[in-house]
């Protein structure tokens, strides 16, 4: 579940707040403070995002881990394997394009790409 300060930094990315626990301390004497409604639909927008930032959370690991592969200069012991390096690699930067979210907001089928042989 999406917290109160991650709501409203998403409403209102330049006002100025406070929270303590739930309870919003509104100090910003400029923009109005959204109101419970509006707060609680950001919440429910923020809480479906949650499983597909944890999916780009472990791809982004995924690729960190094989970024020497990416490299131009980078001794591939033949091009088959350097081809399927860069397949591999591609597939994740593109994983989360690829993936279908339910009604509930669970990620459906997920499938990360098979890395391939590391030996050279």
């Amino acid at each position: 579940m999406a917290s109160i300060s991650a709501i409203l930094i998403s409403l209102c990315p330049e006002s100025i707040w406070a929270t303590d626990g739930d309870k919003i301390i509104w100090e910003d004497e400029i923009n109005k403070q959204p109101t419970d409604e509006e707060i609680e639909i950001e919440r429910q927008r923020l809480t479906k995002l949650i499983p597909i930032k944890k999916l780009r959370k472990e791809r982004n690991r995924l690729l960190q881990q094989t970024d020497v592969y990416g490299l131009a200069d980078y001794p591939f012991p033949d091009e088959a394997n350097k081809t399927a390096w860069l397949e591999y690699r591609k597939a994740l930067r593109d994983l989360p394009q690829n993936v279908v979210i339910d009604i509930k907001g669970n990620l459906v089928d997920v499938v990360f790409p098979i890395k391939p042989s590391s030996r050279k």
